[in-house]
This record gives C-alpha cells, structure tokens and sequence, in this order.
C-alpha cells in the first residue's frame, strides 16, 4: 500500500485473498466506519500481513478454510465494532475437515485493544503461540478457542474492569494456558464441553465478578454425554482468590487433580463438584472467615 489509505466505509471486505500464497499486504491503512471487514484470507497460505491499520470495522481480520503459516505483525486492530457473541476483531472461521483446519499461524505485536467483543475468535485453529506481545487493554471479552488444538497461550494480560470473559475454551484439547493474568472479569475462565488434556498452570485468575452461584472464577461447564465431559486437564500453580462466589467449579468433570499449589484466599466458596468422578482434591487450603461452603 506504500501508506496510503484505502478508504472504504461500507459494508464490504476491503482487501480479498482467496487460494494466494507468498502475497504481502504492508503500510496500509483499512479502517472504515464501523463497519465491514478489513482483510479476509480464504484457503490462503504463507502470506504477510505487516504494519497495516484496521480501525473502526466490524472485524479487522478474518481467515477461513484451511490457511496457513501466514504471519500478522506489527498491526494495529484497534477500536473496531464487532459485538457479535461468536466473533472477533481477529475471527478465525476455519472448518473441521482435513484441508479446512487453519493451522501455524503467527499472531505478534497486534494491537486489539477497545474490542466490543472477543478479540480472537478463533474456531478450528491449530499450532498457535499467542504471547504478551499483543495487547488486550479494554477488551469485553479475551480469546475464545473452539474446535482449537496445541495452541500455546503465554504471558498474556487479559484483566479487565468487572465484567466479560477473559477466555473461553470450548471443545478444545492439548493446549496450554501459561502465565495468563485475568483479573477483575465476571468469567476469567470457562472451559466447556470436551476439553481434555489441556495444561492450565500458573495463571492468575483473581478478582473475579461473578455472583452466580453455579459458576466460579474457574469454570468448568461441560455436558452430560461422553464425549462432552472434560477429561485429564492439568490444573496446577493457579490463583483464584477473593472469588465472590466458588473458586473452581467443575460440572461433569472426571480425572482431574486440584492440589495445594492453587490458591482459593479470600474465596466465598471453595471448589464445587456437580458429576465427576475420578477426581483427586488434596492439600487445599480452603479455610474461611465463618461464611461460605
């Protein structure tokens, strides 16, 4: 774009890419008024997407169907208007199909801050490293993972003001969630349905906001069905203190251990069961000021 502005504020997709490889987009400008989308990529692989400006849309960024090992750098997504549930400022739509998995893409030094809604999205998206080089201020709600497997998230700061949830991870397994502060959010984590063999350790997840009596700063809600139960989860080095309702919540959760290296200070209630077996609770300090389950 060699810095121009390309100005356009309807309703549409400004830059298209659809089966391209090895295209550059770099110094661009794309924001618009509050609605659209900046860029979309479609089964489109190793491209760059470097310095570009995607302000005041719907979604800054959308990929679906199978593209890869594109690396967005240095971009500024900031301020857009999104404030659908299932969607994002970065909003992955890939598919589950073999070719329709987005896989190994790069995230880094991307600016998502103000988002009305989550600021990734992202469905069927394996082998991702996001890490604190993006930046979250403000946001409704963090990062969601559906269908999403081996992703590493990383000393990332997804606090907030008392309401939202900081991340979301639905029908996904194998990913590890290190070193994440989300304080003050009325959910900091909620796992659901299937979410196996996920490596949940050293985060903080303090200050929650939720009142409701059947959830938890930690929530684990997943389903009835087999495959719906969330199985084999790590959950260790952990801070859920000053909950004002359960620290941990876990509703059809089996072979899970929660040990004495989380933290449950200050919590309203200590760690809830609702159908679960094989479950090792131990060494917990739950003790309390006289109120509280």
């Amino acid at each position: 774009c060699n810095s121009y502005n390309i100005i356009d504020t309807t309703a549409t997709t400004v830059i298209t890419l659809s089966s391209r490889v090895g295209t550059t987009i770099k110094n661009c400008n794309l924001s618009g008024n509050n609605a659209g989308t900046g860029i979309s990529l479609t089964s489109s692989s190793k491209n760059l997407i470097d310095n570009v400006t995607i302000k005041n849309r719907n979604t800054a960024l959308y990929m679906a169907a199978g593209s890869n090992f594109n690396n967005i750098t240095n971009s500024d997504f900031s301020n857009n208007n999104n404030t659908a549930t299932n969607q994002g400022v970065i909003w992955l739509n890939c598919g589950s199909g073999v070719n329709d998995v987005c896989k190994a893409n790069n995230f880094t030094n991307l600016n998502l801050s103000n988002a009305l809604t989550y600021a990734m999205y992202l469905s069927y998206a394996d082998n991702m490293t996001l890490d604190h080089t993006n930046n979250f201020y403000n946001v409704t709600h963090g990062i969601a993972l559906r269908t999403s497997h081996y992703n590493l998230l990383k000393n990332i700061n997804l606090n907030g003001t008392g309401y939202g949830t900081g991340m979301n991870i639905y029908a996904s397994s194998y990913n590890i969630l290190f070193n994440i502060s989300v304080r003050n959010r009325e959910n900091p984590l909620h796992l659901q349905f299937g979410s196996n063999y996920n490596n949940i350790t050293d985060n903080d997840f303090s200050n929650a906001n939720n009142t409701i009596e059947n959830q938890g700063a930690v929530w684990f809600n997943c389903g009835v069905l087999a495959t719906e139960n969330c199985r084999y989860n790590n959950f260790t080095h952990n801070n859920m203190s000053n909950a004002p309702t359960y620290g941990l919540y876990l509703s059809y959760v089996d072979n899970l251990t929660v040990d004495g290296t989380n933290s449950f200070k200050n919590v309203s209630g200590g760690v809830a069961i609702l159908q679960g077996s094989n479950n090792i609770i131990k060494n917990l300090d739950l003790n309390g000021s006289g109120t509280g389950t």
